[in-house]
């Protein structure tokens, strides 16, 4: 159910987006899924740009995430600029106020299509009823703006909420558009569900992975998971870094502390599949979950050694 409603909202954005712009824009949705708000909050690159929105007439309320990645390019757009030929450098850094309000017209044309997808968003007074009051406002409106994805605060880290994701493409670039939807939201919005929510099993199409700036100044350690090929499961681990600490400072870690590694963010990561190097990759995020990107195979293990190494 959530899935056709939103599929239905993202063909809107992509109409709305495009008159805005005045350049051809697509949006299309990449997953619907029931999340831990905590794992929601970790996957988001930081700094990024999350609006908090009230429910309309409700308390409560609800998350709208867009990647710096397609965000930039997309003010860049309403600035008159065309990132497919200008080659815009994505900043790492939080917006300005100017950069804010510019971001908020992209935010109030894209809720305003969303909420077409929640019918409690879009209930008007009935006809038969004139009065000479102003018409209740029961889309969602802006409450304010983070760059910090933590400061959002919508629920606890481990309470389940709906996370609604799609692509914004804009030509050849591209970024995630995310909607973090707390049950209290989902039932305000769209009322309650005739059954219990499952994730979204469909595979989605292929997507760009967002990219993450700030991966040489995470915590050392490995991304493990188990992939299917030809029905035998195989072992995909990335590795960080290769660095060392001494015991003194293995001793004085705590939970919090960051640990500059010595590999620059803007390297690649090696990714092994059972122990042996076969992919150079690049780390991001991808329907609100950590991802990696394949930028090319390695012909020659040998030849990257010293880079595992550190």
């Amino acid at each position: 159910m959530l899935r056709v409603l939103h599929e239905g909202a993202a063909e809107r954005c992509s109409h709305a987006l495009a008159h805005l712009l005045r350049r051809p824009t697509t949006v299309r949705l990449t997953g619907v899924d029931d999340v831990a708000y905590g794992d929601f909050v970790f996957s988001l690159e930081q700094p990024t740009f999350v609006c908090v929105l009230s429910g309309g007439d409700s308390s409560a309320r609800l998350a709208l995430e867009i990647n710096h990645s397609i965000l930039f390019p997309l003010l860049d757009c309403l600035l008159g600029g065309n990132p497919a030929i200008s080659g815009l450098l994505v900043p790492h850094r939080g917006l300005t106020q100017i950069e804010r309000r510019m971001a908020a017209r992209l935010v109030g044309v894209i809720v305003e299509q969303l909420a077409t997808a929640w019918p409690n968003a879009a209930e008007e007074e009935p006809a038969s009823k004139p009065t000479s009051k102003p018409p209740a406002n029961h889309g969602p409106t802006i409450e304010r703006v983070e760059s910090d994805p933590g400061q959002a605060r919508l629920a606890n880290s481990a309470d389940r909420v709906v996370l609604v994701s799609f692509e914004i493409a804009l030509g050849a670039v591209r970024g995630l558009l995310n909607v973090c939807l707390p049950w209290p939201a989902v039932l305000a919005l769209v009322a309650e569900l005739p059954e219990p929510f499952v994730p979204d099993a469909r595979a989605a199409p292929p997507a760009e992975v967002a990219g993450d700036e700030n991966a040489g100044h995470v915590s050392q350690g490995a991304v493990q998971t188990a992939s299917h090929r030809r029905g035998a499961l195989v072992e995909l681990v990335v590795e960080l870094d290769g660095g060392q600490l001494t015991i003194e400072d293995l001793q004085a870690l705590r939970v919090g502390d960051i640990i500059t590694t010595s590999q620059g963010a803007d390297e690649p990561l090696i990714a092994t599949v059972d122990g042996q190097p076969r992919f150079l990759v690049r780390p991001g995020s991808l329907g609100g979950q950590k991802a990696i990107e394949v930028q090319r195979e390695i012909a020659d293990p040998a030849s990257e050694a010293p880079r595992r190494a550190g």
